[in-house]
């Protein structure tokens, strides 16, 4: 019978793979290099949003049409918990990156309105490339 893996298929840049494997891989005991990238690369974004927010909605709709990263996209009403408005009511959009590798949410610096999909992508890539090397130190 053929082991499962836990892992999902993501789209890595060569070059980004390249660096994570380096400081990653030797600490794992998989054999498959894929599944080993799979698994620590695979991620969960979280926007905090409220309804009629026009920048909340324009980062949603650009995060959606990124296709070079797997990710699931968690979007929380801030108006639904009152820890969550009091925290974020003249902050928002607000979104952390959570890699399966690290549970702590890491907070994505602001993203301009004017960003294009391809900023946001190397941004994410970059969070996420930074937060492997810090868990692999």
């Amino acid at each position: 019978m053929q082991e499962r893996s836990p892992c999902r298929k993501i789209a890595l840049p060569a070059k980004i793979a390249a660096n994570v494997a380096s400081f990653l891989l030797p600490a794992c005991r998989w054999n498959n290099v894929t599944a080993k990238l799979n698994f620590i690369l695979t991620m969960k974004l979280i926007l905090f949003s409220k309804p009629g927010c026009h920048l909340c909605e324009g980062l949603q709709e650009k995060l959606e049409q990124i296709q070079s990263l797997q990710f699931d996209l968690e979007v929380r009403d801030i108006t639904t918990r009152d820890d969550w408005f009091q925290a974020y009511q003249y902050e928002i959009p607000v979104l952390y990156l959570v890699a399966s590798s690290d549970p702590t949410p890491v907070l994505v610096p602001r993203i301009s309105p004017r960003a294009s999909i391809e900023q946001i992508d190397r941004l994410l890539q970059k969070i996420l490339l930074q937060s492997s090397k810090n868990k692999a130190e």
